[in-house]
């Protein structure tokens, strides 16, 4: 035997490679879980895009071996399920544990990098505390009754988990979870329509990298992110024909805002293409929606706006219903112009535009893509941050429904399509889920909480440094109205996002402050906290 043979290592033959290769891969991906964010972690680990590149790459330099290329088109290629069923839950299973506890990484390292927009957090996931505190439902951010805004009573879901966990990372933990418990009704409606285990394993790995999605987990807690499991779990009833439960989900669905309504009648009609004989319960639920639509709009919210005429913020054709429809007929030609242009569009750009191919989702999404594309709202139209949220379920049960109508497709085309897919999902969206580095943001903060003293009158806080004060009916953000009343404290710091303010303008905040004698200023590492004199 050649002495060299022992450390040639094809000796082993190509299945060792690609165990070894396996092995590598997964310790590369889940290494930003384990060691992400870290102060002494590169920052290569700190995003999943990053490994992801170099595990293809490691596949494709090991594709030069003629064997395990055969293997690799033997596994994407073939016609025999090379999943068993059990496997393919199993995996599913891995993949979504792997992905919640990633999300829930994200968002806690969010929270202590102060990361977390406080005009955001406190436009939702104060309402709660604030209820149970004696201001029913106040919005700081927007300085009123958030029912007047939005009527969003699902918000109460909460409510018993605040009775548990009395934390600001309570909502922003939950919105994490409700973005992955979708893949429960997901998989679910793959089962039901028999997709193929290693098809299943794909799209649930595509639906947890998908960019917008990314995007909905970035932007804090937020009521839209109901849609997501909501939308699925109605097109599952829908699939299983659990009428009373479909129904359930409908009216769950209206509880999330004031323009579900819209949302919900249009997934109606388009589910009516899918099936004519859903047509009662789909109608039922269609009127109905329409009936708490306008009691909505002219009774609920406009009792919690004192009587004021309920404005749809943001539209570019008037404030009001009555404004808004006939301006939208008078400028048709415009309308369809923004229909076309506006980001709806983009979010399809990653699985190519095929689910334009049904005409369940061009019906079902009509009037989704009519409000964000008419809103004048420039993030609305890009669907940017949170409000691609009530798409997504969308996107993906259509793709389940393309995948069963063009079972014709060759095996090849099938595969090219979706590996293509496959990638451009998990590069693209890869790059949103990223874990911020933590570097010692906090230290100092445990003083500033010490001092801080809410019972002595308002507290003005940065915009950045709002969600980790905790909760309390004296905590504002800070404003040039907040900065003008007399407060009881002021906390800023100036290396943290100023926002809405610049930096130099909290350095002379605190400057500004610390000449007036009735004022003292304490500083703690980065932060200024400025308090009345006693």
């Amino acid at each position: 035997m050649d002495t060299g043979a022992a450390f040639n290592l094809s000796y082993f033959g190509s299945d060792f490679f690609v165990k070894i290769l396996s092995i590598i891969s997964i310790l590369l991906y889940v290494t930003p879980l384990l060691i992400g964010g870290e102060s002494w972690c590169p920052k290569f680990f700190n995003s999943l895009r990053n490994p992801s590149f170099v595990i293809l790459g490691l596949w494709l330099l090991a594709c030069f071996k003629d064997n395990i290329r055969l293997q690799i088109k033997d596994l994407l290629f073939s016609t025999e399920d090379l999943l068993s069923e059990k496997k393919c839950r199993g995996i599913v299973i891995v993949i979504s544990s792997f992905f919640t506890l990633f999300y829930l990484k994200i968002v806690y390292f969010n929270f202590i990098t102060f990361n977390v927009s406080g005009g955001d957090f406190s436009a939702y996931a104060n309402l709660i505390p604030n209820t149970m505190l004696g201001n029913f439902m106040y919005a700081e951010g927007a300085d009123a009754n958030h029912f007047g805004v939005h009527f969003s009573p699902i918000i109460y879901a909460l409510w018993p988990f605040f009775e548990i966990f009395y934390t600001p990372l309570l909502p922003l933990f939950a919105h994490a979870l409700l973005i992955t418990s979708t893949v429960i009704p997901l998989y679910l409606i793959m089962k039901k329509k028999m997709v193929a285990p290693l098809q299943i394993v794909a799209i649930v790995f595509c639906f947890f990298n998908y960019t917008y999605l990314a995007q909905v987990l970035k932007f804090n807690f937020h009521i839209e992110v109901f849609f997501i499991p909501l939308f699925m779990w109605m097109f599952y009833f829908f699939e299983t024909k659990k009428r009373v439960l479909f129904f359930v989900s409908v009216i769950l669905l209206n509880l999330i805002k004031e323009d579900a309504a819209l949302y919900i009648v249009s997934t109606c009609l388009g589910l009516f293409v899918l099936d004519k004989k859903f047509w009662k319960t789909l109608a039922f639920s269609s009127i109905s929606t329409v009936v708490y639509f306008f009691i909505n709009l002219k009774i609920i919210m406009p009792y919690f706006q004192k009587g004021v005429a309920t404005k749809l913020l943001g539209n570019k054709y008037g404030q009001t219903l009555n404004e808004i429809v006939p301006n939208m007929l008078k400028s048709f030609h415009l309308v369809v112009l923004d229909y076309f242009k506006s980001g709806w569009l983009k979010t399809l750009l990653v699985f190519l535009f095929s689910p334009l191919s049904s005409l369940f989702f061009i019906v079902a999404t009509f009037a989704f893509a009519i409000v964000h594309s008419s809103s004048g709202n420039e993030q609305m139209e890009k669907l940017s941050i949170y409000y691609s949220a009530p798409l997504i379920s969308h996107v993906f049960f259509t793709l389940v429904l393309i995948l069963k109508k063009n079972v014709s497709f060759s095996p090849k085309i099938k595969v090219s399509f979706f590996v293509l897919c496959f990638l451009m999902v998990n590069f693209v969206g890869g790059s949103y889920l990223k874990i911020p580095k933590y570097q010692g943001q906090d230290v100092g903060f445990s003083e500033v909480l010490k001092l801080v003293d809410f019972s002595r009158g308002d507290v003005c806080v940065q915009n950045s440094i709002f969600p980790q004060m905790g909760f309390s009916l004296n905590l504002k953000l800070a404003s040039e109205g907040c900065l003008e009343r007399e407060n009881a404290f002021l906390v800023f710091n100036s290396r943290l996002n100023p926002y809405p303010f610049s930096k130099f303008e909290v350095v002379n905040f605190v400057k500004r402050y610390g000449k007036l004698s009735r004022f003292e200023v304490r500083e703690f590492d980065t932060f200024s906290v400025i308090f009345l004199r006693d």
